[in-house]
């Protein structure tokens, strides 16, 4: 303040009224005035924030999520950001994605052409600020983990959620050959450090990001849609279907390879392995040895649930999982569960009650295993009206929004 003083005094002067443009003393005015008037908006604004924060418990949120994976989804990842932005508009908040395809924003849609989520996250980023401004939204989602989204920055006057499924960590530790992802664990790590609240759905992973990344984490339902109508469908004898993208953690040449001794044994056996992936070349070969497999690259989310109806097991061979969505519909379809002891699985079938828990990469285990449930009906209906009272219990989507509105209340 005493330059500003001072300034007056000069200007005031007649003397250098005479040797100064007029101008100039306007100039120094003009910047003083907007000096104090951003002083008086910060004070102002603070009071707006603290009105804000005692209403917002009451009020609807405008929310921004910002996912690589959403519509048409790639994977499970893309299909519960669907659900999760359901659930979040039933609840009455007003919810804006912006994603490669099927948002309300497009950007960088040719990265999820060729599978580089992490290019969309470095694209995102420069859109980002004025996306957050434009939709006024005063929360953002991000999913976080292999698949999601990295930040660097946080949005400003924004809450920030992260949402993870697996870590990259896990899965450098748990799937054979990818241990070279660690070069990406202090990008997930820089994202989550800088979450207001993080979110998980499985046991492990929360144990995982309070252990080695040092962040709290709650654990929240998973949604999980499956029409009534579609869990009436009839059985087909012998006919397990298994759900993957075709890649190594998913673990579908451990199921191949097991299906050999499962073909030899029961002849009567058929496999429908639904997806797709950079390991198509070489499940197709494999697949060309097996009399009893077939391969379908995709289907529409309907006859998707419709095929795993219709199936007496569903086989789940991965090494990691997130949640397991196809799991949790299979357990809600009343179709009996094979799955390897997988981060993600364990959280949701307990061995021999809900489902059938195998060691992760044993194939001659695991054709044991399928051999023994297809043979024995009495063991799969117990499986069943376990897994069957555990899916209402644990993923209703009334449980899912009783924990969101919680999550929203504690960062307001």
């Amino acid at each position: 303040m005493l330059f500003w003083k001072a300034q007056r005094d000069f200007f005031s002067n007649p003397v250098m009224r005479k040797i100064v443009p007029r101008k100039l003393p306007l100039f120094f005015q003009d910047l003083l005035l907007h000096r104090r008037s951003q002083k008086k908006r910060c004070n102002t604004s603070v009071g707006i924030c603290s009105q804000n924060a005692t209403t917002m418990k009451s009020s609807t949120h405008n929310i921004a999520i910002l996912t690589w994976d959403y519509f048409p989804p790639k994977g499970g990842l893309g299909r519960a950001m669907r659900l999760f932005s359901d659930v979040l508009k039933d609840m009455g908040n007003q919810v804006a994605v912006l994603s490669p395809s099927g948002g309300d924003c497009t950007v960088a849609p040719l990265t999820k052409k060729i599978g580089l989520h992490h290019m969309f996250s470095a694209c995102a980023f420069l859109r980002l600020p004025t996306w957050i401004s434009r939709t006024g939204s005063t929360i953002l989602i991000v999913p976080c983990g292999p698949g999601g989204v990295w930040l660097l920055r946080k949005p400003k006057h924004c809450t920030l959620i992260a949402i993870v499924h697996h870590t990259s960590l896990q899965q450098c530790m748990l799937v054979p050959m990818q241990g070279w992802k660690r070069i990406f664990i202090p990008f997930e790590k820089r994202t989550l450090l800088l979450a207001d609240k993080v979110l998980c759905y499985g046991e492990e992973s929360r144990r995982v990001l309070e252990e080695r990344y040092g962040v709290q984490a709650q654990i929240i339902p998973h949604p999980v849609d499956v029409p009534p109508v579609i869990r009436t469908e009839k059985k087909v004898a012998g006919q397990c279907v298994c759900i993957a993208r075709l890649e190594a953690r998913k673990g579908t040449d451990v199921l191949l390879r097991a299906w050999e001794n499962v073909e030899q044994a029961n002849a009567s056996a058929r496999l429908i392995l639904v997806g797709s992936g950079h390991l198509e070349k070489k499940t197709d070969l494999f697949i060309e040895r097996l009399q009893s497999v077939s391969r379908i690259s995709s289907l529409p989310r309907e006859d998707l649930l419709r095929l795993i109806a219709r199936s007496e097991i569903l086989v789940s061979p991965s090494y990691l999982e997130g949640f397991g969505l196809t799991v949790a519909e299979a357990m809600a379809l009343g179709t009996a569960v094979v799955a390897c002891r997988a981060d993600g699985i364990t959280s949701l079938l307990a061995h021999e009650k809900s489902g059938v828990l195998t060691e992760l990469g044993n194939s001659d285990e695991l054709a044991c295993e399928i051999l023994a449930l297809l043979k024995d009906k009495d063991r799969r209906s117990s499986l069943l009206r376990q897994a069957q009272h555990d899916f209402r219990n644990r993923f209703s989507s009334d449980a899912l929004k009783t924990a969101l509105h919680d999550v929203l209340d504690s960062l307001y």
